[in-house]
């Protein structure tokens, strides 16, 4: 289970997402819709623990996988390599 307990989330003094409460059940889908610029990858980005800088609370599974909607590996890396990078980053956390 997720549980999306967002109160805000700002920019500076740019207000980009409000008050979002979800949970989100084990083998249930939710879509995210809307124009461009109204803070939903911001949210999936706060869901997946990338960006924890917002007011609020976020409850999920130790494992979790997200897909880009626009590429993110590094160019002059292979996909491999890429791989190998978060494995040594994901690494070096459980050291330090």
């Amino acid at each position: 289970m997720i549980q999306i307990r967002v109160e805000g989330k700002s920019f500076g003094a740019l207000k980009v997402l409000g008050r979002i409460h979800l949970q989100i059940q084990a083998g249930e889908r939710v879509a995210l819709t809307g124009p461009s610029g109204i803070g939903k990858s911001t949210l999936l980005r706060i869901v997946a623990g990338l960006d924890q800088d917002f007011e609020g609370q976020i409850t999920r599974p130790d494992s979790l996988a997200m897909v880009f909607q626009e590429p993110t590996l590094l160019p002059w890396r292979t996909a491999l390599d890429n791989l190998k990078l978060e494995v040594v980053q994901q690494i070096g956390r459980a050291h330090v």
